[in-house]
């Protein structure tokens, strides 16, 4: 009766695993049973040490037949053409950047970016504006009077920040 019970047993069962284990854990699994029921290192004559061995035997071989029928498995399918997919996913990068490139700068004006000696002229020309505010500056424009404003103390000292923040 028992040893009914125990082929009716799936290899799984015997092995202690899941369906879904891989072949390291089921190696893993297989070694730990054979360190403890082993007939030269364990007494114990209710497990069958041989029936531990067929499960592991079954599994492996079952295993390794899966792996070889999924890797050999025909999709019937056409083969993928790459470079025309190549092809077409650097135009549609390319189209990507410039559509963004578009919509980032649409409608603004470009911003005049001004040199260090124009940054110098346009602070000196703010402090004659700010000690003299009666007197229109006829030089600078509204958009040049918004720069002048945007200059930082070390960009109108004509300095770097190390060497305006030290001095």
């Amino acid at each position: 009766m028992q040893q009914e019970q125990q082929q009716q047993r799936s290899p799984y069962e015997v092995l202690g695993v899941g369906r879904f284990t891989t072949q390291k854990e089921i190696r893993k699994r297989y070694l730990q049973l054979c360190k403890t029921y082993h007939p030269d290192i364990s007494a114990n004559k209710k497990v069958d040490f041989r029936e531990i061995t067929v499960a592991y035997e079954m599994l492996a071989n079952n295993k390794h037949q899966q792996a070889l029928e999924i890797k050999n498995y025909n999709y019937n399918h056409k083969p993928i053409n790459t470079n025309l997919w190549t092809k077409r996913s650097y135009i549609f990068g390319f189209a990507l950047v410039a559509l963004t490139f578009a919509y980032a700068y649409e409608g603004r004006p470009s911003p005049k970016v001004l040199l260090p000696h124009e940054k110098k002229l346009a602070a000196a020309a703010a402090a004659a504006a700010a000690a003299h505010p009666s007197q229109p500056n006829t030089t600078a424009s509204e958009e040049e009077q918004v720069k002048i404003n945007d200059v930082t103390p070390w960009q109108a000292a004509g300095t770097s920040f190390r060497e305006w923040r030290k001095g």
